[in-house]
Formats: C-alpha cells, structure tokens, sequence
C-alpha cells in the first residue's frame, strides 16, 4: 500500500525498479530524513525555495533521492556544509598535502565542482608528518563574511599532541583569506559558533596530556572578539563525553535551542554521533 501510495504520488519521475521491502524501506528512509531535515533537525541548511518532500514532491527535492554517493570521490576527507542563500559550499582537507583546504560548490546537494582552495597563499607544511597537517576545516558564514576554522597537526602520535588552530576569513568563497590568526592549541576540530546575539563562540575539543588519563578532557567554549582577533572571557567544558570514549568534531547549532553535534569513536565499539 505504502509503495502503490508512493508511485502514485511520484509517477514516471522516480525509479523504483522493483517492489522489495529493502527499496522501498530506502525510498520511505530518504523521505523522512528530507522531512526531518527541513522541518526539525538542520532547517538552516535546506533552501526556503525548496518544499518539504512530504508535503508536495517538487522536482528539486526528486533529485536528491536520486544523489549518487559519495558526492565527492577521492581524497575529499573532514567535510563540512555550509549553505549561503542558494549556494552550497563543502570544505574538505588535505591532510599534510598542499593545498590544505579545499571548496567545493553546488546548487543542488548532487552536483559538485572545485571552487576554490582557501589556504594556498597562507599555509605551512613543512615538517608535518604522514596524516598530519591540515585537520577537520569547518566553513561558516555570517553577516556577508566567511569563517574559515582549522587545525594545522605537527604531531599526533606522541601523547603530547602539537595541534595549533587558525582561523581565517573572507567576504568572498573565492577570496581573498585574510592571514590566519593563531586562536589557542588545547585541542583540535575547532569551529565557531555565531550566536543569534551577535557573540561568537569558539569550540574545540581538548587533550589531556597528562599520564594516566584518559586522552580526552572535553568539549571547550569560549567567546571569540572579532575585533581583537582573540579568545576572551573563560574558557568552559560544556560537554565530558560519554562511556564510548574519545569526542571530536564539536559543531553548536541553533534549532529551537542551541544543539551540540559531536562525533564519538571507541575501537571496540565504533563511532557514533
């Protein structure tokens, strides 16, 4: 009943080649995610032009069940989304090779091309080891001007890490990036949270190198002066984690209440968001 309801509403447009529960199970899953995601979880990310796919099935909204992962192939790791107006934007790192940052641009979620890459004029590599370098960037825009965050790693496998983060900013995607500014080195995953204030946040996530620990401390907040181009005020723990372990990738999002998003990962238990 559930498929014959679905085709109807859908016709020729989708394609659903057979009547399994498995095809189906997908197709009701992609509808309720784009429900949930317009209406509740990320509504800031999802254009005003586009209508929720439960309430009238338009033609941009058909594309995405047809998006065919992964988006960017290749070496494309640490993504993170950031949508301005109708423009999609993905930075992606590089790891220890240059450039460091890239951005990708779409209209659609499906379409993707390479815009720009944001460090090439600013970034130093030299001496950083395999898998270090350039970590987990996070893209951000307010009031007509980009916010760039990342973490520059010169040494991960020792249990002092050395894990720097920069910040830097331009009024266009395609620059040009200020000179970044060194932000603190407790931890790494940086990214700044702007509050419907006006204030701006600061968050990464903090190593603890003292034996005898475990290596992760927590969740630091701690609000960012644009003007002076530094932390000020206290630094605070906003969020200890949980029994799976190590937390990274903190990023707050304001959706009826503030929200933290994080990713968690334990060997013998995997990862988790």
């Amino acid at each position: 009943r559930a498929y014959e309801i679905l085709s109807g509403l859908v016709g020729s447009e989708m394609c659903i080649r057979d009547r399994s529960e498995m095809a189906l199970g997908r197709v009701l899953g992609c509808l309720w995610f784009l429900h949930l995601s317009r209406h509740h979880v990320f509504p800031q990310l999802i254009s005003p032009s586009q209508r929720c796919l439960s309430c009238s099935l338009s033609p941009c909204l058909l594309q995405w069940i047809m998006i065919q992962n992964p988006i960017l192939p290749g070496f494309n790791p640490d993504p993170s989304i950031c949508r301005v107006g109708d423009d999609y934007y993905i930075a992606t790192s590089t790891f220890e090779w240059y450039p460091g940052v890239q951005i990708h641009h779409s209209t659609d979620l499906q379409h993707w091309r390479l815009l720009t890459q944001a460090l090439s004029e600013h970034l130093e590599l030299s001496g950083v080891p395999s898998s270090g370098g350039v970590w987990a960037p996070a893209l951000s825009h307010c009031d007509g001007v980009f916010y760039l965050c990342y973490t520059v790693v010169h040494q991960h496998e020792a249990a002092t890490k050395d894990t720097p983060n920069f910040l830097t900013t331009a009024t266009s995607i395609e620059g040009p990036w200020t000179p970044p500014v060194f932000v603190n080195s407790s931890g790494f995953d940086p990214s700044l949270f702007h509050d419907q204030d006006g204030e701006k946040y600061w968050l990464n996530m903090v190593w603890d190198h003292r034996p005898n620990h475990h290596p992760f401390y927590g969740i630091a907040l701690q609000n960012y002066d644009v003007l002076k181009q530094r932390l000020i005020g206290e630094s605070k723990i906003i969020f200890k984690g949980s029994s799976i372990g190590l937390t990274e990738g903190p990023h707050l999002y304001p959706v009826s209440y503030t929200h933290l998003r994080a990713h968690e990962t334990r060997e013998d238990r995997g990862c988790r968001v």
